[in-house]
């Protein structure tokens, strides 16, 4: 017996792996590893084509790490064992995509620097062709006076919205579309597309430190700043949002990661007291903010449900989110990943949290 087949049979979703002395013989128990199944096609591969005891030993037991047992990415690699290699070529300059994103970084380290930027793809125009954007950062004085916010007048830290043309190229059409975030003046992050108004054009919702934007797709080419109306402005510090129907009922409603409690007056000294030595605090030293659901009200409105909905607590440091319906009930729910620990190389918290009519369930994996 393998040294390693009692700790997957201690699993919940536990299989046995036995080696016989002219290869390797899988008994799949659960149900979703019957022969014909992914996992099976991959090992049944893996041995046909001689691959190391080491190699199989390794594959096996990552599958079964997996969160839940659950397989995330086999059939990808299935289908690219047994399909043609897949090449890429880079395009970026012949394509005339030519953003690079503004973090404006300064000698004080502040915490808001080490943040990337969002891209979204989508057919903004509805011509059939995936149109590009991105969201930028703004300018940040060295070091930033008290009461000053960072300016986004600058073009370089403008958001970028790229329109893609019949032959493959983009155009830049950020100030046509009016979404270049200079009125809102946000350090922007992360961005959701959807339709949440139902008139045939998808909509851009735009995350970013001291707010969020809500941008309602005219139907022209032009898009225009709804998010006083709509009520999903949040302040704070928004890291990513998305659409999703979390009810099943009036139409894509909207969550909204918040990351922490910072700002430039409190951004604190980390490292050696010793020039050059200054290095960026860790987010640790800084209290969670607490994550955002928007129900969407079917007006153009939307409620803020987050303590309905359970999410308000425990705060966390939200950096992503992702919607599926993991267990086929036809209500979504949402993963939201949180700030990565350094020290177990696992997520600190991810949460899933149900919200159906009154009632949310929460299960929490530390």
């Amino acid at each position: 017996m393998c040294p390693w087949d009692d700790l997957l049979r201690r699993h919940p979703n536990h299989a046995l792996l036995s080696e016989a002395c002219d290869g390797l013989t899988i008994d799949l128990a659960p149900a979703y590893f019957r022969p014909d199944s992914p996992a099976h096609q991959l090992f049944d591969g893996m041995k046909q084509r001689n691959s190391s005891q080491a190699e199989i030993r390794s594959s096996y037991a990552e599958m079964f790490t997996s969160l839940g047992g659950v397989i995330w990415a086999f059939v990808g690699v299935v289908a690219a064992a047994a399909g043609p290699e897949v090449q890429f070529t880079a395009i970026t300059r012949s394509a005339r995509v030519n953003f690079k994103h503004e973090d404006s970084a300064t000698s004080n380290k502040y915490l808001l620097e080490t943040m990337g930027g969002g891209v979204a793809l989508l057919d903004y125009d509805n011509d059939g062709r995936l149109d590009i954007f991105f969201t930028n950062g703004r300018k940040i004085d060295d070091p930033m006076p008290d009461g000053k916010l960072p300016d986004k007048s600058d073009r370089r830290f403008w958001n970028r919205l790229y329109d893609q043309n019949t032959d493959g190229t983009f155009t830049d059409v950020r100030e046509k579309a009016g979404l270049t975030g200079m009125a809102q003046n946000y350090y922007t992050m992360g961005v959701a597309v959807g339709d949440y108004d139902h008139d045939g054009f998808e909509d851009i919702c735009v995350a970013g430190y001291g707010g969020n934007t809500l941008y309602h797709n005219n139907g022209d080419g032009t898009f225009t700043d709804v998010t006083k109306r709509a009520g999903v402005s949040a302040g704070g510090w928004s890291a990513s949002a998305g659409f999703f129907d979390y009810d099943n009922y009036s139409g894509l409603d909207l969550f909204v990661t918040r990351y922490v409690d910072w700002s430039f007056r409190n951004n604190r000294y980390w490292g050696e007291q010793k020039p050059g030595l200054r290095a960026y605090c860790h987010p640790d030293n800084f209290r969670g903010a607490t994550n955002i659901l928007y129900h969407n009200n079917g007006d153009g409105t939307f409620t803020d449900v987050s303590a309905e909905a359970g999410i308000t607590k425990p705060q966390g440091e939200g950096l992503s989110v992702s919607f599926a319906d993991y267990d086929g009930r036809r209500f979504h729910r949402h993963l939201n990943c949180q700030r990565f620990s350094a020290e177990s190389l696992v997520p600190q918290q991810w949460k899933w949290h149900v919200h159906r009519s009154r009632l949310a369930r929460r299960r929490c994996l530390q």
